[in-house]
């Protein structure tokens, strides 16, 4: 894990029911998890990690930062998603990782998404989804590679689906899960990590 002063994001989320494909991560409703619903994120809404603003900007305490000379520009930052799948049928189950911040995959850029993996019978399944990702305001242009072991299932790297026209305050990303069948699935993301690598 990333030490304290340079990851954010959120541990042991409640689980969520995934009835509809693409099912991304939602704010749990209010008394399901401390400090949530905010004022930034609320209830139902889409559930992203950023990158915290101090990352972001060469003078935090600005009233108008200028993001110029970022702690985060042409450096390597990491997205790791970690979670429990509970299928209730058997069924294919997929990650996916998104660059955005809407509750509807439509408006966000697909960056990665795992291979399709096959639960076979009705159980509950771990899995590790992690991103390397560099951004630069020169290019700004998104780059990266992806990883996953879905139930001890680990596929070669590959590539991410690179973003270009993106600025630093823009680099915010949003997980989403899909099933093949449709059922009563729960996921339960146990941790929800951006950090410098």
């Amino acid at each position: 894990m990333a030490s304290v002063d340079s990851s954010t994001g959120f541990v042991n989320l409640p689980a969520q029911s995934c009835t509809a494909a693409n099912q991304t991560l939602l704010v749990p409703a209010a008394g399901l998890y401390q400090g949530l619903p905010s004022p930034v994120f609320s209830a139902g809404s889409g559930l992203f990690v950023a990158l915290d603003p101090d990352y972001q900007s060469s003078n935090p305490l600005a009233t108008s930062p200028t993001y110029t000379n970022s702690s985060v520009d042409g450096k390597q930052f990491r997205v790791r998603i970690v979670g429990l799948t509970t299928a209730a049928t058997s069924s294919t189950f997929q990650v996916s990782l998104y660059n955005g911040t809407s509750s509807t995959t439509t408006a966000d850029t697909l960056i990665a998404i795992t291979p399709s993996y096959t639960i076979t019978t009705a159980s509950t399944i771990n899995w590790v989804f992690e991103t390397d990702l560099l951004w630069d305001s020169t290019s700004s242009k998104l780059n990266g590679w992806f990883w996953s072991d879905v139930n001890n299932v680990v596929p070669s790297f590959a590539a991410i689906t690179s973003v270009t026209s993106l600025s630093v305050t823009s680099l915010a990303f949003i997980p989403s899960f899909s099933f093949g069948t449709t059922g009563s699935h729960t996921v339960t993301v146990k941790e929800i990590l951006v950090s410098h690598v």
